[in-house]
């Protein structure tokens, strides 16, 4: 069949799924396995979802995480500033450092997803340690100088 996909789950092992199958495998299993920071918010800041490694980076459950206003998150000194809500507000991407309670820099790229009329629905957030991107640039940038210098 046209629309079937091989994949292997470990050596010598192969199955075939269709595609309509294989849309349909959960997104959350996605996310949640992200390496990178990722939070849905409403258009209020109300956090409908967020994987590990969101909590991870913020210093906080998972559990009080999902469900709390990311303007709560802020005055309870979890970190300074919000994208989302910047993205919400603008109605456009906004990327920003953002510095958690325990001085954890994280840059943070919020997105609004827009309905039909322009009214923002929610916000996607994805954000990394901006610490460790730094001393992979800087890295990147020794192995380019010692490159020149040959």
């Amino acid at each position: 069949m046209a629309d079937d996909l091989t994949f292997s789950e470990g050596v010598g092992d192969q199955r075939k799924i269709s595609a309509n199958a294989l849309a349909t495998l959960k997104l959350e299993q996605i996310i949640e396995s992200s390496y990178d920071s990722i939070l849905v918010t409403d258009r209020s800041g109300e956090v409908l979802l967020a994987n590990p490694a969101c909590a991870r980076l913020l210093n906080i459950k998972l559990e009080k995480l999902v469900g709390a206003n990311v303007k709560d998150l802020i005055k309870e000194g979890f970190y300074n500033r919000s994208t989302a809500l910047e993205a919400a507000l603008k109605r456009t991407v906004v990327t920003g450092l953002v510095t958690t309670e325990n001085g954890m820099n994280l840059m943070s790229t919020s997105m609004p997803l827009l309905g039909e009329t322009g009214e923002v629905i929610m916000v996607v957030t994805n954000t990394r340690d901006n610490d460790v991107v730094e001393k992979y640039m800087a890295a990147l940038e020794d192995v380019r100088a010692k490159a020149y210098r040959y």
